[in-house]
């Protein structure tokens, strides 16, 4: 399996909508030949994964993965529009 990357977006802010605007820029641009990308959606009310197909799943805010189809997955590498984490 490629390296997992979390492209973190939304927030609490009137800028919620410009973070998932740029959080799709920055998806389009990853190689998914080497890297396998997901958009983590934060908002006050919950923590989510957006994948392509429009399923939204549930992060796990104590480890920061979420449950695909029987598989939990956790990123290798998260991103922000400012910031790069790597674990």
């Amino acid at each position: 399996m490629n390296p997992v990357i979390a492209v973190v977006a939304g927030g609490y802010s009137g800028e919620y909508s410009v973070s998932l605007r740029s959080a799709a820029g920055i998806i389009s641009w990853i190689n998914r030949a080497l890297f396998t990308p997901y958009i983590y959606v934060i908002e006050r009310e919950r923590w989510y994964v957006r994948l392509d197909d429009g399923r939204e799943l549930p992060i796990d805010k104590g480890t920061f993965g979420f449950n695909l189809d029987g598989v939990t997955i956790k990123p290798d590498f998260c991103i922000n529009y400012y910031t790069w984490y790597a674990r």
